[in-house]
């Protein structure tokens, strides 16, 4: 944790301070708990850091994980509401999506999909490859989704637009 604060004391114009802020709330969150790293996130606020709408999605998914699934939604709907353009956006609908999903709300999990596909894309390093990630993802639900409600144009044109960039190469063979 020290290594992060002093990148981001001594580097305050440095390409990769995002990275080390990132981090610095992740050793929050496994070593003090959610309560402690969301402190720290509203802490850097009040200094007045910008764009922290990864921050905040590390607490998100880190509610996420611990099935506080009310406080993760409030979370995402934030980073949504604060950071329409920002880098940790797609990955909140991906999150709101899945919630959705487990709660049975299939009309929301659709949207929130259609809205992570239009968002700026978020590696989930779910999988092999860079398919994972929050753009990708929702391509392929929204693709799957449609043939299952056989609406073929519909998921035509969510597989046509899907735009990976490698293959593992396993389905050459």
């Amino acid at each position: 944790r020290e290594i992060y604060q002093k990148i981001m004391d001594r580097f305050p114009g440095h390409s990769r301070r995002s990275d080390a802020r990132y981090l610095y709330v992740e050793t929050f969150i496994g070593a003090e708990g959610l309560p402690r790293a969301i402190e720290e996130v509203r802490a850097m606020e009040e200094a007045g850091e910008e764009h922290l709408g990864p921050e905040l999605y590390a607490v998100a998914s880190g509610h996420v994980q611990a099935k506080e699934f009310a406080l993760a939604k409030t979370l995402c709907n934030e980073i949504i509401t604060r950071f329409p353009d920002g880098a940790a956006t797609g990955a909140a609908y991906v999150a709101l999506a899945h919630m959705h999903q487990r709660d049975g709300d299939e009309e929301r999990t659709v949207a929130a999909y259609r809205q992570a596909a239009m968002a700026k894309s978020f590696d989930t390093n779910y999988g092999v490859m860079d398919a994972s990630n929050t753009k990708n993802e929702a391509h392929e639900f929204l693709g799957e989704y449609y043939m299952k409600q056989e609406d073929w144009k519909e998921a035509l044109h969510w597989w046509e637009t899907w735009e990976p960039h490698s293959w593992c190469g396993n389905c050459a063979w």
